[in-house]
């Protein structure tokens, strides 16, 4: 932490940013390969990296985003199988 009044250079914003650039790509190299890579390579192709909470609501969004669709998917599955499984009234 500065004790000083005042970094005339920005010192201190700029050891700052620093130390979240450098949590956000550990944040983003430890996230699953399968699900998030394309992700992960967009937000690093940035010009400039999201901060880390930003980057953390864009994960949970995709994340929830996935969730949904592999629900929809298993609910479609579900009523495909019992459309074909019932049997017909009055054949």
């Amino acid at each position: 932490m500065c004790t000083c009044k005042g970094c005339e250079f920005g010192a201190a914003k700029a050891l700052i940013r620093m130390y979240e650039e450098v949590k956000s790509h550990q944040f983003l190299m430890g996230l699953n390969d399968d699900k998030f890579s394309h992700m992960r390579s967009q937000l690093l192709a940035q010009e400039s990296l999201p901060q880390l909470d930003k980057i953390f609501n864009v994960v949970m969004q995709e994340e929830n985003r996935k969730r949904v669709m592999v629900e929809h998917n298993n609910i479609m599955e579900t009523e495909a199988a019992f459309a074909i499984t019932s049997p017909r009234i009055g054949h």
